[in-house]
């Protein structure tokens, strides 16, 4: 095993410091042997205790590591135009310097002139009556005659008015779940994940743009994006299964994606039916499609026997 592949495992940056992967670790090795511990079957003890195996090899491996430098990152200051082009400007010629002018008599000064008084501002003229309106007033306007309803109007108006009321059809809900991912996983408790209408992923740790997730955290052999349920709306609806580079966004799963206990791993678009069984790590997940109460769904996945587990190979 590289120093890559064990810093990939430890899920670190290639640039971790040696106190980092010393810390990482530790923290690697308390937590497979705490799963190993308290594994509900010896087959999953195993994996358990390869993982504890790989985290031991990476400990004596790291003492002969040397000490990565991290990456440096430079910034490009952007230079203003003008004192760019003035860095390239040809030096201005000397100028020679010119004798002083000399200096100008000063102005003859005026003579003084008295001040006149200021006399009191004249009296406004006075106001003049406003001229008579060019429009002759408009005569008063003569009320119209009452307007009487025939006898076939007020028929049509009664029975409006005593026509039942027909209440106004409620809005539509919002979007609902297609479907239920409900886990029923040997010594662990159900768990219901919605899945809805399009691409809905399946991993360990949730990415930017990957949504709706599905988020199994207890299983640490899920990749971060491991598996994509794709709903398609219809009648029926349906469902597939897809484990590959182009659909994951990334790469395909590291342990690989299982329908109904059957050993071949997932490698393109497969259709799910209602209460299959897929595995993806040592997770195992029933689909139901969501026709009754969410609750009568669990109630009857955990009273189903468990689908044969597929032993995975980790090494």
């Amino acid at each position: 095993m590289d120093r890559k592949e064990a810093l990939e495992f430890l899920e670190l940056p290639e640039y971790a410091t040696p106190d980092e992967i010393k810390a990482k670790i530790e923290t690697k090795l308390a937590y497979f042997e705490n799963l190993s511990e308290k594994a509900p079957s010896p087959f999953v003890r195993k994996l358990h205790a390869r993982n504890v195996a790989r985290v031991k090899e990476i400990m004596a491996l790291s003492k002969d590591w040397p000490a990565a430098k991290p990456p440096v990152y430079t910034e490009q200051v952007a230079v203003p135009e003008r004192i760019r082009d003035a860095a390239f400007e040809a030096p201005a010629s000397p100028v020679k310097a010119q004798p002083a002018p000399a200096a100008a008599p000063p102005p003859p000064t005026a003579p003084a002139v008295a001040e006149a008084p200021i006399s009191a501002p004249p009296p406004p003229p006075p106001s003049m009556p406003p001229p008579p309106s060019a429009v002759p007033p408009m005569p008063p306007r003569k009320p119209e005659p009452e307007y009487r309803a025939t006898a076939a109007e007020q028929e049509s108006r009664t029975a409006a008015t005593t026509r039942p009321f027909a209440p106004a059809k409620p809005s539509p809900a919002p979007d609902e779940p297609l479907a239920w991912l409900v886990r029923h996983t040997e010594n662990q408790s159900p768990l219901a994940f919605p899945v809805f209408a399009g691409k809905n992923y399946i991993g360990r740790k949730e990415k930017p743009g990957a949504t709706p997730f599905i988020k199994v955290e207890d299983d640490p052999y899920i990749s971060k994006i491991h598996a994509v349920i794709i709903a398609e709306a219809g009648s029926p609806n349906a469902f597939f299964l897809a484990d590959d580079p182009a659909t994951n966004g990334d790469r395909a799963s590291t342990n690989g994606s299982y329908l109904n206990g059957n050993e071949d791993r997932i490698t393109k678009k497969t259709a799910v039916k209602n209460n299959d069984t897929i595995q993806v790590g040592v997770t195992k997940l029933i689909l139901r499609v969501n026709d009754t109460t969410l609750d009568r769904i669990v109630k009857e996945v955990a009273g189903k026997d468990y689908m044969h587990t597929v032993v995975i190979d980790v090494l």
